[in-house]
């Protein structure tokens, strides 16, 4: 019996329009590709437990995603020009010192960092040794 999951592709589609990914950047994350993303957001297929493991090492509320109820301790992004700016300082790192990451733990350590910046009004780029502290978690 496969049990139809209403809503979780406007959901998926939601995040990744949150995060300013595209379908096969937030494929990547969840280690799938594009088609397969697409196919999940048209709720033509369903993720399995796999995708939503990913997704959730990648720092996306996958329990919003099943269920359309967000954790209790989810940071909600309110800026799409602040998160670019975390990412962008994540990917200058990643490059600087080559520290290649994966896309779930790029976007991972962008989201704690976005959270830290939101929580504490910082307005610096992070050191390396942040970047590796985050990595680590």
């Amino acid at each position: 019996m496969q049990i139809k999951l209403k809503g979780i592709g406007t959901r998926l589609k939601e995040a990744r329009d949150r995060l300013g990914l595209s379908q096969h950047n937030f494929a990547q994350v969840g280690g799938v590709n594009r088609m397969t993303q697409g196919r999940y957001e048209a709720e033509v297929n369903f993720p399995g437990v796999d995708y939503l493991y990913l997704l959730s090492q990648g720092g996306i509320d996958a329990t919003y995603i099943l269920t359309g109820t967000a954790e209790a301790d989810m940071t909600c992004i309110d800026s799409a020009e602040v998160l670019a700016k975390v990412m962008t300082w994540v990917d200058d790192l990643s490059v600087k010192h080559n520290y290649p990451l994966s896309p779930a733990k790029r976007v991972q350590i962008s989201l704690h960092l976005y959270r830290e910046m939101v929580r504490s009004g910082r307005e610096k780029a992070p050191s390396l040794a942040d970047l590796l502290r985050i990595a680590d978690e």
